[in-house]
């Protein structure tokens, strides 16, 4: 063990290494290899015998059960395309978050959207159909193109930690015929392991690691299972600590560059590299907390309940943004003060279940509660949007020069409250006529969800004179500009699906959904920005109420219906191939209501602006729930006796209506407006092909690979692209790579070991993982040849990222050692600019290299 200890003992030397450049790679490889290069695990001199090696851990071929049709079954008898990554999948990648178990689905990505308040979580994005709106204090979950669940429940959004989570399930396509509206795209589902009642278990796991450029991250979980009456109540608590100290460097920028259009941090302009106002290393530093409570009790053999509660909180320093042209070159951000964010979750769920001759009659409840803080650097912005909105005042040069004011800040609150109810019964293979057999699904759902919150704009020391030298800020407490309210969902709905087993090798099947859905909004801007009235002018004083009830936009009820239906033929070749082809339908709500005074405070050039664009109908109506209709043909299949699978799959999306948020400042600096509009129809034509091998059982081979071809059907009346030119056939308008792909390798080998209580055998392991996404475009529809051109701060290239782990497993216990993001990239998850800081390409950013160990005890 002595050498184990010195590896791991010698970790922030290593990383002290890897800052002098040169060696870096070579350090993180020697570290990986440096277990199974020498006998770390041997007692040589011992002369007892030791026992068989365990068997080779091929979870990677296992049988992989999923209840993507709301019913267990092997993801092989699935006959739709989706991905499950397994809890194996999870710790094998050492996966803590969305970023590192998202990149590894084909045809999805998942990112934090560069939008403040969008939906209080990351944004997925499957096949292309992304989510377009621009996370609005009334947005709810209706509106989004992909569908979250946790377990059984319906969520607005998803992040939960990954702890004692049995899988991540990925359902590529539209599923509103079993799980409603939203999923357009598809559907992700996060499905937590239930409290086993036949015996005790638990798992300890921790482990730590030093980031380069970069401070340290430690991890600590705690799971228990305890039978209270074996086989029929038991008890599952499972807890969890993440904290990372970050690695993001944040250079506060002089108070004097008020002017955002003078902020250069790519060298074109003596732009100071340290500034008087400090630097603030490793400023994005994050810590997470979760709890999991679950109770199995099964009275009878064919009742069962179940019950599961969880809490979870996540801090961060700042956010996940650096400024790509930096000079530095590194992983820094200049900006004139943080952005921290705080993010809370509660769910609960309660399920009841009873077996019947012909089928299970099931009962599901759940609630959640989520709520986000976030905060925007606005500092530079704050004095450019008094002056577009108040006359500045005559100066007078004999006057003192105003005075340098603190940092203003953007912060957001917002909660969103979703409680659900659904009751369905089921049967699989009840007796129909001769041997054609059928399952079925009848349910009814109903679910509320409330959003709401709040953001301010403010700072008193602002003009804090007041004098003939600046537009005053009216209010006490330097109120600029606010904005409150929210909205609310509720949906009825009838679902059911019926598939029929006409041979023991032809099925055919379909269902659909029912819906009717109500959303109202109601949201109010206030303070001096907003004011109707030009009161500066007219000489109001300090103290103006200009706090409420506000201005009020976006208030208003809709009602809508909605018909999601499915249809699906799978044919068995033989017992390990299977052909499928479905057609499903997704629908989302509409993203705005009618809102006939949408331009009552609007300038004559803003209202010119939008008729221009033909957005005027769209802005004072509201917008049109948008279709997808997705065609798949597929195969999944296994060959070689199970020891390789091929699930190669077509696919066909067809859009229509999409809603699209349309920002007019993109063409006028001056009009704030953001209009959403159904802009066109889209179609998406794709292949997906995942594969798995173990040509020997000590050997275990993964790869995928997914491309997607999207574009607008046909020209685009009246909508412009994000270049002022009229939208084309081809033109793009999803920020979805074209490109994904993931490959890695795992070997196993006999590593002799002697334990505390005698001779046991054990198995070590080499691991490595690769992962690539393509370029993607950042909230920009257009050309992308013109795009990539004349708005290249937009522009999200390709990225790969490699991870490398080893280590020992025993019956007791595994140590593992890994590194991850090896060649220590830059990958760039999403590309942006902002108005206030024109200058600079801000991008969402992996971590860096990262060395670490991991260890895990089972009980």
């Amino acid at each position: 063990m002595a050498s184990m200890k010195r590896a791991l003992g010698n970790l922030p030397a290593v990383a002290d290494g890897r800052r002098r450049g040169g060696k870096a790679v070579a350090a993180c490889a020697a570290l990986v290899l440096a277990v199974p290069c020498a006998p770390l695990f041997a007692d040589q001199s011992s002369t007892k015998p030791t026992d068989p090696a365990p068997e080779p851990d091929a979870s990677l071929l296992k049988e992989v059960v999923v209840t993507a049709q709301k019913t267990k079954q092997n993801i092989q008898d699935v006959p739709i395309t989706m991905s499950a990554v397994s809890a194996d999948s999870i710790k094998m990648n050492g996966m803590i978050g969305f970023r590192q178990w998202g990149d590894s689905v084909p045809g999805m990505q998942v990112t934090q959207g560069s939008s403040a308040n969008r939906r209080a979580g990351p944004t997925a994005v499957i096949r292309g159909v992304s989510q377009s709106n621009a996370g609005q204090l009334n947005e709810v979950s209706s509106m989004a193109t992909t569908n979250y669940t946790f377990g059984e429940i319906p969520v607005d959004s998803g992040d939960p930690a990954l702890f004692d989570l049995n899988r991540v399930e990925v359902l590529r396509g539209p599923q509103g015929a079993l799980f409603g509206l939203a999923s357009m795209g598809g559907t992700v589902r996060f499905i937590p392991n239930d409290a086993d009642t036949h015996q005790f278990n638990g798992e300890f796991d921790g482990g730590g690691g030093t980031i380069d450029q970069g401070g340290l991250t430690h991890h600590l979980e705690l799971m228990l299972n305890a039978p209270i009456i074996k086989n029929v109540l038991a008890v599952r608590f499972s807890a969890e600590t993440q904290h990372s100290d970050g690695f993001i460097t944040v250079k506060l920028l002089p108070l004097t560059f008020s002017n955002p259009k003078e902020i250069f941090v790519n060298g074109n302009t003596a732009f100071p590299v340290s500034s008087n106002r400090g630097i603030i290393p490793n400023a994005n530093s994050m810590t997470l907390s979760a709890e999991r409570l679950s109770i199995t009790y099964t009275p009878t053999e064919n009742l069962e309940f179940k019950m599961f509660g969880m809490t979870q909180s996540q801090t961060q320093g700042t956010r996940q943004d650096i400024d790509y042209n930096d000079v530095s070159g590194g992983w820094v951000a200049n900006r004139f003060a943080l952005e921290p964010q705080d993010n809370r979750l509660r769910l609960f769920s309660f399920d009841a279940s009873y077996r019947m001759k012909f089928g299970t009659l099931s009962y599901i409840f759940g609630s959640q509660y989520r709520s986000q803080k976030e905060t925007i650097d606005f500092t530079s912005e704050a004095p450019f949007l008094l002056y577009g909105e108040v006359p500045a005042l005559q100066v007078n040069p004999n006057l003192p020069a105003d005075p340098i004011p603190s940092p203003t800040t953007f912060p957001f609150f917002s909660q969103n409250k979703i409680s659900s109810n659904e009751l369905r019964l089921q049967g699989k293979k009840e007796p129909l006529f001769g041997s054609v057999t059928f399952d079925y699904l009848v349910g009814l759902f109903h679910m509320t969800e409330n959003a709401s919150g709040n953001w301010t704009i403010a700072d008193p020391t602002w003009n804090a004179d007041r004098g003939p030298n600046t537009v005053p800020i009216l209010t006490d407490g330097g109120l600029i500009l606010g904005q409150k309210g929210g909205g609310d969902f509720s949906t009825s709905a009838a679902f059911g699906d019926l598939t029929f087993n006409l041979t023991s090798k032809l099925s055919i099947g379909g269902g659909a959904r029912v819906s009717r859905d109500t959303r109202t909004s109601a949201v109010y801007t206030y303070g001096d920005a907003s004011s109707p009235i030009y009161e500066a002018s007219n000489g109001a004083t300090v103290g103006s109420d200009l706090n409420g009830p506000g201005e009020p936009s976006q208030v208003g009820t809709a009602h809508d219906s909605s018909l999601t239906p499915r249809g699906v033929i799978s044919y068995h070749i033989n017992e390990n191939q299977m052909l499928y082809f479905n057609a499903a339908k997704g629908q989302r709500a509409p993203e705005s209501l009618p809102d006939p005074t949408f331009f009552k405070n609007s300038t004559p050039e803003c209202y010119a602006l939008a008729q221009s664009l033909g957005l005027v109908g769209p802005a004072e109506t509201g917008t049109k729930s948008d279709t997808v209709w997705s065609y798949d043909l597929g195969l999944k299949s296994e060959w070689l006796d199970h020891r390789l699978v091929l699930n190669p799959a077509l696919y066909d999306v067809r859009w229509t209506g999409m809603q699209l948020n349309v920002l007019l400042n993109q063409f006028n600096a001056a009009c704030n407006q953001i209009i959403a509009a159904n802009v066109g129809d889209v179609e998406i034509k794709g292949v997906e092909f995942s594969a798995k091998y173990s040509p020997i059982d000590d050997i275990v081979l993964a790869a995928s690979v997914a491309y997607a071809d999207s574009g607008l059907s046909h020209d685009v009346q009246g909508v412009t692209s994000s270049l002022g030119t009229p939208l084309k056939a081809g033109d793009s308008v999803t920020e979805a790579p074209p490109w994904q792909a993931n490959a890695s390798a795992q070997y196993q080998f006999p590593v002799p070991y002697i334990s505390a209580n005698g001779s046991s055998g054990a198995r070590g392991f080499l691991y490595a993982d690769w992962r690539y996404v393509g370029e993607r475009f950042d909230e920009v529809i257009g050309n992308k040849d013109a795009l990539r051109v004349q708005m290249p701060f937009y522009v999200a290239r390709s990225y790969s990222l490699t991870d490398v782990r080893m280590g020992l497993t025993t019956e007791g216990w595994t140590g593992s050692v890994y590194c991850s993001n090896l060649f220590n990239k830059r990958a760039m998850y999403a590309s942006h600019q902002t108005a206030w800081l024109p200058n600079q390409q801000i991008v969402s950013v992996s971590q860096p290299r990262t060395i670490g160990f991991d260890f895990t005890l089972w009980f």
